[in-house]
């Protein structure tokens, strides 16, 4: 049976701060901590997490202390860590490109919007 356009996963709605937020805290299993190195305060922290949580469908970490990762949160964490590290290489070879290529400065600039767009639009919550 298709999916109807309701069941669309809607990648656009996830902020990579959510992805980077969420692995921090797993690794450090201390909301605080994570938002002491993050540069944010535990609410902010807490929301991300929690909006990541809402959009994989379910809790990502367990309310206990230190925080850990429920079975979902499992999966959850491997998919972003996968996710950050593939757009990290998008990043490098993008900016290996640029340097190996004799560009136009009009293709420069494409290329560089196609960066933002990609690793900068999501970076904020």
């Amino acid at each position: 049976m298709a999916k109807q356009s309701t069941d669309v996963v809607k990648f656009s709605d996830v902020k990579l701060a959510w992805l980077q937020t969420f692995i921090c805290v797993s690794k450090l299993q201390s909301y605080t901590r994570a938002g002491e190195h993050l540069g944010i305060d535990q609410s902010e922290v807490s929301r991300r997490v929690a909006a990541l949580g809402k959009w994989f469908g379910g809790p990502l970490l367990t309310k206990t202390r230190p925080p850990r990762l429920t079975p979902h949160g499992q999966l959850a964490r491997q998919i972003a860590e996968d996710t950050l590290w593939a757009l990290c290489n998008f990043n490098n070879a993008l900016n290996r490109s640029i340097a190996k290529a004799a560009l136009s400065p009009q293709d420069e600039e494409c290329l560089n919007a196609l960066k933002v767009v990609w690793l900068d639009q999501g970076g904020q919550a």
